[in-house]
């Protein structure tokens, strides 16, 4: 193609790869650490290739909800880390965040939802919930690093969700997206406690009429 320039990867495409410089301003990981990975994926592969020999279901199409044995591995972990029940059934597998927030959005709203988002928050959700699937995206601040619970109850007691007639399979009305965990792009991580139970209980009394 005429112009096309042959990028190694997108940290050279955003001119963000000179070894003394750190960059803010796009969410790669670091070479270092990739570079670290390889011995591990080379064990990971060679180990998958031999069960390969006898399956040879990984270069498959894969099960919808993902590989049950993985989602299992997966549910254990979860659990150990949550120190909270997780189960395999629950889970379904996404090739990403932005994925899986695409798919859940598309599933549950339609077109022209209200969509309240975390302000400042991951800008590609910004472009996703807006830009491609069409949603009305309302601002919601924070204030102490979590979400203002009664600036929200605020918001949604004037969004005019009242008019929504929910579906069994569209319940609700809107949707609240926020990175609790790691905040990008403030790194803030959500405090435990009855913050987390009051957005949750807002949220369930506005958004949830079926």
């Amino acid at each position: 193609m005429e112009g096309d320039i042959l990028y190694k990867s997108q940290l050279d495409e955003n001119g963000c790869n000179k070894a003394d410089e750190m960059y803010l301003n796009v969410g790669t990981p670091d070479n270092d650490a990739l570079r670290r990975s390889v011995k591990m994926m080379a064990t990971a592969t060679k180990h998958r290739m031999k069960i390969e020999e006898s399956e040879g279901n990984l270069f498959q199409y894969g099960p919808v909800r993902g590989d049950y044995r993985f989602r299992e591995n997966l549910a254990k972990f979860l659990t150990d880390h949550y120190q909270d029940t997780v189960i395999r059934e629950d889970l379904f597998v996404t090739a990403g965040a932005t994925m899986g927030l695409a798919y859940l959005t598309t599933r549950l709203f339609p077109t022209g939802s209200t969509i309240f988002v975390e302000n400042p928050t991951y800008y590609i959700a910004i472009s996703v919930l807006r830009d491609e699937l069409g949603m009305n995206i309302v601002p919601v601040f924070s204030k102490n690093g979590a979400i203002d619970v009664e600036a929200f109850e605020h918001q949604l007691e004037s969004a005019g969700l009242e008019s929504y007639v929910p579906t069994l399979a569209r319940p609700f009305s809107s949707m609240l997206y926020l990175v609790s965990t790691f905040n990008n792009p403030t790194g803030i991580s959500c405090p435990p406690g009855n913050h987390n139970h009051g957005c949750v209980g807002v949220s369930m009394s506005h958004m949830w009429r079926c």
